[in-house]
């Protein structure tokens, strides 16, 4: 049985997703970013939420963040259009906007889809019209998102986006990473070298030399050792970059996000260009054991 139950997560309105037969939820909160708060199953939280942070006035840095119009960082925090320069934080400025709800169901599987359109605090970072539709989808240990970005300007726009989800871990050192990629890289140098594919070694200092995968292959998995839970990501050819970072202080989450472009893409020219009118869509899924 699907069901979408709306609740509430300290302040913040949330909409939960539930299979009831599956025993799994997943919780998203518009009004902090779109972001998927808690994804359950069989009574286990695969997504870290860090309650002081995301209850802050800070961009959220726990759960899972949506990314647009860049991934990673740019430089200085500046880019420019038509000689005109504009702020752009890391991941850009989605994750830190208010959401609306579009529309629910419980046809086939447990889902919601929320909108965002630009408005007066987009335009003083992106000076362009756009539309966002995000469906988030339910059925069993499978959550699928689904990202939609539409051009509703009058002029083509420069744009790449990603996920950013914080997976719950017992340990890092127990944390192993599954990936079939051809190329990996530093993301602040973002210079290539060839990989193998497989199970990839964590740096003993992820937060600092984090990992940037290129032409990813469909598919990771995240296993945790101590726990025997896993994750597995299957991505469509939208994303070609995966990422994985961590925080050891913490040492119970490590990131995989699955990118669209790489770090700085905004200045360098490696974005994509929407046409008005046009739109695209790309999809991932979030499967649990």
């Amino acid at each position: 049985m699907f069901q979408v139950e709306k609740s509430r997560l300290g302040e913040f309105p949330q909409l939960v997703l539930r299979d009831t037969e599956a025993g799994s939820s997943a919780a998203i909160v518009p009004s902090r970013g779109g972001t998927l708060a808690s994804f359950v199953c069989g009574g286990y939280e695969y997504i870290y939420m860090h309650d002081e942070n995301f209850h802050s006035a800070e961009r959220a840095r726990c759960a899972v963040p949506v990314l647009f119009p860049c991934c990673g960082r740019t430089k200085e925090e500046i880019w420019s259009w038509n000689g005109k320069p504009y702020p752009m934080g890391i991941h850009g400025f989605v994750h830190s906007c208010d959401w609306e709800v579009e529309k629910e169901s419980t046809d086939g599987c447990a889902s919601v889809t929320i909108s965002l359109s630009d408005n007066a605090f987009t335009r003083q970072y992106y000076p362009f019209s756009f539309l966002l539709h995000l469906t988030y989808s339910l059925r069993g240990s499978a959550l699928t998102v689904s990202l939609k970005v539409e051009n509703s300007g009058s002029e083509p726009f420069p744009y790449t986006f990603g996920f950013h989800p914080y997976f719950c871990v017992s340990a890092l050192k127990n944390a192993r990473v599954d990936v079939d990629a051809p190329l990996i890289a530093k993301p602040s140098t973002t210079d290539l070298r060839p990989y193998e594919g497989g199970e990839c070694d964590l740096p003993a200092d992820i937060a600092l030399d984090s990992i940037l995968f290129s032409g990813a292959k469909k598919r990771a998995v995240l296993r945790d050792l101590g726990n025997g839970h896993s994750v597995t990501l299957d991505f469509d050819e939208n994303y070609p970059y995966l990422m994985l970072w961590s925080m050891p202080e913490r040492d119970c989450f490590i990131c995989v996000e699955p990118w669209n472009g790489l770090p700085d893409s905004l200045n360098n020219g490696r974005y994509q260009t929407l046409a008005p009118g046009s739109s695209h869509e790309a999809v991932f899924s979030i499967t649990v054991g």
